[in-house]
């Protein structure tokens, strides 16, 4: 759930501009309509898959909401170069969603036991540290 909110709270400065050229209207109104898709989609999720399926009505909104609507409204309306925009900004995501995905291995091997949780802690700070260093 943490990976699509890199989406929005990246592009923070482009809400910024959007006020100042009072341009906000599409995003108040595409966030009002897929707060009501989150809600269906959540409980439709939660119904049929339980907690994964709740998960996935969050993600669904914030994927289509800010990860392409906005995105194509920026460009299209707003005047910025988003295609460059994420050929930068993929490098400094690219790690977090590397050592994300080494964290998200635990929905394939639960850990049940301290060995496990301190397996799995090696593993990500041993990913970390190759990435960062």
């Amino acid at each position: 759930m943490v990976l699509p909110s890199i989406v929005p709270l990246s592009q923070n400065i482009g809400i910024e501009i959007q006020k100042a050229m009072n341009k906000h209207i599409l995003r108040s109104v595409t966030y009002f309509i897929f707060a009501i898709v989150n809600i269906l989609v959540t409980i439709i999720g939660a119904t049929y898959f339980g907690l994964f399926g709740a998960a996935m009505g969050y993600v669904t909104s914030i994927v289509f909401a800010n990860g392409v609507l906005m995105n194509w409204y920026y460009s299209r309306y707003i005047g910025l170069d988003m295609r460059r925009y994420w050929r930068k900004t993929i490098n400094v995501l690219l790690p977090f969603i590397i050592t994300g995905c080494v964290g998200s291995l635990q929905l394939v091997h639960p850990v049940h036991s301290l060995l496990t949780f301190i397996l799995f802690g090696l593993l990500y700070a041993l990913v970390y540290g190759v990435i960062y260093i």
